[in-house]
């Protein structure tokens, strides 16, 4: 009786008890690798009497990860052991070419060994010994990932306890992973502008001028006596830039928010992190919640379409926004960094980040859908324990109140399950319990059901204790 140990739960424990490790520096060759693990481990749960069953994850999945600056292409290929146990190589190499002061990142292949829960669709690899490894390699980090069953897609992170941004993940299965990486490098480094869109925005940006002075002169003072004159003059320079070619609107119809909706957009960000200083907190600790700010649907409420479906023009569109209204936006000027695609938290980590949100919000959606329909079992216990691990490895980059709606259903979960299991537990042990071992047994009921007791009413837990005491005193 009592919850039994789960693999992927044990494995999480064991490599969590391990990230006070030291890390290296991040070496860009190792991009992929950064590591606890100074040993190749081997890790292998089988269950008593498991068969080595195909796991869903099994076979070559390929995709995409960011270091700055290079996005990099990983190809993970497992197969399945016993118990829900796999192994498999992991290779990494940069998905595009690009002319960096850094050097070109090298490519590289080490084995990887770890548990998948099929209940929770999560699963946890250890780095192990390198197979090809590059010059000035770094070390490697345990990978927590989740499975999108709908999408077919799996998603998580390099677990750098050390590093200062969450290193992403989002791997397609083989026959639809090299449009994966393709479709993110387009949004990463998306084509340049034309000869018609640079002379675009050249007129773009003198409307805008030509507007900024218009507003200047409505706020104007002027001399009593004048007003005819001003009045001449405004109509004149709006004749003017009525004249001008060009228009906000882009091609189609579709234009950037003007500055308050830019700010209705951002101030997502205080809404959730109400304690958040966004002038003396450092940036990359500002980037990671911010990141939120471009999942699709949100982006679309206020942008009209998605980050991933601007083209280089409509970026720097709203780009331009940020920079002419300055003040507007004063503590959010940050935000115009993806739509310039400059340095960190530039267009590749961001569309990244947007592959691997997708992939989170459907994992995250399916796995509270399943809380309704566990059954009154101690299992049950064991299945919420181990999605509790895969949450906690993903859930601090979402936003806090997807945290919070997340634990307020494991929290509910637990407490729907706990009478009717106790009650099953107790009434299995008061039938059975005879001699001095069914003594044992019911004097010891307290203790051994102290994970499942902690969730029930303390109504529910005298009453059930009452009946175990009543039992061991018969047996006695």
């Amino acid at each position: 009786m009592g919850l039994q140990a789960n693999p992927l739960k044990t494995l999480y424990m064991r490599i969590r008890s391990q990230r006070s490790a030291t890390l290296f520096g991040f070496v860009l060759c190792a991009a992929c690798a950064v590591t606890a693990a100074e040993e190749p481990v081997t890790v292998s749960f089988p269950l008593a009497g498991a068969s080595a069953a195909a796991s869903p994850i099994n076979g070559t999945w390929k995709g995409v990860y960011f270091t700055y600056p290079n996005l990099m292409a990983l190809e993970l290929n497992l197969s399945s052991l016993s118990g829900g146990a796999v192994s498999g190589v992991l290779k990494f190499h940069p998905a595009v070419k690009l002319r960096s002061a850094f050097g070109t990142p090298k490519q590289g292949s080490y084995q990887v060994s770890g548990q998948y829960d099929d209940s929770s669709h999560s699963f946890l690899l250890k780095p192990g010994a390198w197979i090809e490894k590059p010059d000035m390699a770094g070390a490697v980090a345990p990978i927590a990932g989740v499975f999108d069953t709908k999408a077919n897609l799996l998603a998580g992170v390099f677990e750098f306890q050390s590093a200062p941004s969450p290193m992403f993940f989002v791997l397609a299965s083989e026959n639809s992973g090299d449009q994966l990486i393709a479709d993110i490098s387009r949004s990463a480094y998306p084509a340049p502008l034309s000869r018609e869109q640079t002379n675009r925005a050249f007129q773009d940006s003198r409307r805008v001028a030509a507007q900024r002075i218009i507003e200047q002169l409505k706020s104007m003072p002027h001399q009593a006596g004048s007003e005819e004159q001003f009045k001449l003059m405004q109509e004149k320079l709006q004749e003017q830039f009525a004249a001008l070619p060009g228009s906000d609107a882009q091609p189609g119809g579709w234009a950037p928010p003007p500055a308050d909706q830019l700010l209705e957009w951002a101030a997502r960000l205080k809404k959730e992190l109400p304690a958040l200083d966004l002038g003396k907190t450092v940036m990359g600790k500002i980037y990671i919640p911010a990141l939120n700010l471009f999942d699709d649907v949100y982006f679309k409420e206020h942008f009209g379409i998605t980050y991933e479906e601007m083209d280089t023009a409509q970026r720097k569109a709203v780009g331009s926004v940020f920079s002419q209204h300055g003040r507007e936006l004063s503590g959010y000027d940050f935000l115009s960094r993806p739509f310039q695609n400059v340095g960190d938290f530039g267009a590749p980590d961001v569309t990244v980040s947007i592959y691997w949100q997708r992939v989170l919000r459907s994992w995250i959606s399916d796995l509270q859908a399943s809380f309704a329909a566990m059954r009154a079992e101690v299992s049950s216990f064991t299945h919420l324990d181990v999605a509790e691990s895969a949450a906690a490895a993903e859930l601090p980059f979402l936003w806090p109140s997807e945290k919070d709606r997340f634990t307020s259903a494991l929290a509910a979960t637990r407490t729907r399950l706990a009478g009717p299991v106790l009650r099953l537990q107790a009434d299995q042990l008061i039938a059975t319990a005879t001699g001095n071992a069914g003594a044992r047994e019911l004097a010891a009921w307290r203790v051994r059901e102290k994970d499942i007791l902690q969730y029930a009413s303390p109504a529910e837990r005298e009453k059930l204790q009452q009946r175990i005491d009543t039992r061991l005193d018969e047996v006695l």
